[in-house]
């Protein structure tokens, strides 16, 4: 799967809205600071991605994907965290009923080993207190 089949899996999250109000939510998105390292989405280009960028944000969506059902009102988050030598050392998603989220649960599965790792997670880490803690304290 490459970056470009990933954001046609997104799509269907703007399913019944206007162009106008499409178009505020990506302007927020974008105007997030040091959003995609700093860089303009414009100049982002697909060849960036190693192929084992694109199978570790598949995995993170597949995590995701296990929260159908039990997240609502909450968006889906799937998080896999992978260590500098490639290996996965933690994932998790998250469970509304569960309060712990996606982010968290990984990081606590994969300890010590998380130092230097990457993170590949399916949906932006908040940073404001709801019923959970920021996941970008985590």
């Amino acid at each position: 799967m490459n970056p470009n089949d990933i954001v046609k899996l997104t799509e269907n999250f703007y399913e019944g809205l206007s162009e106008q109000e499409i178009d505020e939510i990506e302007k927020v998105i974008l105007d997030r600071s040091n959003f995609f390292g700093g860089r303009n989405i414009d100049d982002l280009k697909v060849e960036e991605f190693r192929d084992f960028d694109t199978e570790m944000t598949r995995r993170a969506l597949d995590l995701a994907g296990q929260g159908i059902g039990q997240v609502s009102p909450s968006p889906l988050v799937g998080c896999a965290i992978v260590a500098e030598n490639g290996e996965t050392v933690g994932e998790g998603c998250y469970i509304y009923d569960k309060l712990t989220h996606a982010e968290v649960i990984a990081l606590n599965q994969a300890g010590e080993k998380s130092k230097g790792a990457t993170a590949y997670v399916s949906l932006e880490p908040h940073a404001h207190y709801g019923r959970a803690p920021p996941c970008t304290e985590a």
